[in-house]
């Protein structure tokens, strides 16, 4: 029987990244992280694992098993239900394809095509917080050159990442929108969105959402900030986050599955 490890070239806070991270802990794969930040480095990591890849990281390498994987849907289709695993995160073929389903994978769809925006927008203003975010566990040679840089990012992104930004409010409203959807799943007390184990749906959602409530162990933590720490204009709105039964449902996720 196989055995497997790899090894996770990746940029600290990257939603793909937080997804294969979870995906392969609970099919009990071994990984070993290589984090990298903004810096020549990364350009020329990117570079060198572009013919194989044609993407930015995260890059799952096992060499010695000849696995190159990106996406967590890859890792996912190849491991899911195998022997040496024992462990499954798809639906059944019945289950995949209720209404509730199609509401889920919409909430999914709104919370990834939002939080990135809506999280930056508090995050990449300030300077500290930023820097902490994207640079955990990069090498220091790294650290230094994007904090050095840091000024031109701030520069290029006043408008477009800032909480002044026009289109904020509509990255907010969407974020509501696919909580609105997951709190009426999670209405008839379920402990998880389908079925009664964990699935890849409860996987991508609480990673998704991760950001509007801020859990110590997204990345393993030292990632996103903690509750008190974060910024003073976007606390209120994560504090709300808390609160609503999705919110409880991605703390609680985060708490018991997705262990440091």
């Amino acid at each position: 029987m196989p055995s497997y490890e790899f090894t996770l070239i990746n940029y600290p806070p990257s939603i793909t990244t937080e997804k294969v991270r979870w995906v392969m802990r609970h099919y009990g794969i071994k990984i070993v992280e290589q984090r990298m930040t903004l810096s020549p480095g990364f350009l020329f990591t990117v570079l060198r694992n572009f013919p194989r890849f044609r993407k930015s990281p995260p890059y799952a390498i096992d060499a010695v098993n000849g696995l190159y994987f990106r996406e967590p849907d890859d890792i996912i289709d190849y491991f899911d239900g195998r022997p040496e695993t024992g462990q499954r995160l798809l639906l059944s073929p019945e289950q995949q394809h209720n209404d509730e389903v199609i509401k889920i994978k919409q909430a999914i769809n709104l919370a990834g095509g939002h939080i990135r925006p809506w999280a930056y927008s508090y995050i990449t203003p300030n300077k500290a917080m930023f820097l902490e975010s994207i640079s955990a566990g990069a090498p220091d040679s790294q650290k230094r050159f994007v904090r050095m840089v840091y000024p031109l990012i701030a520069y290029f992104t006043r408008n477009s990442l800032s909480p002044d930004s026009e289109k904020l409010p509509v990255h907010y409203q969407a974020l509501e929108q696919a909580f609105d959807l997951i709190d009426g799943v999670l209405a008839d007390g379920r402990a998880f969105l389908q079925g009664d184990q964990l699935s890849n749906l409860d996987i991508y959602f609480c990673v998704h959402a991760a950001p509007c409530v801020m859990p110590a162990q997204y990345a393993g933590g030292g990632v996103l900030p903690g509750f008190e720490q974060v910024p003073t204009r976007m606390r209120p709105l994560v504090d709300a986050f808390r609160q609503r039964p999705t919110g409880k449902f991605v703390l609680r996720m985060y708490d018991t599955l997705r262990l440091i």
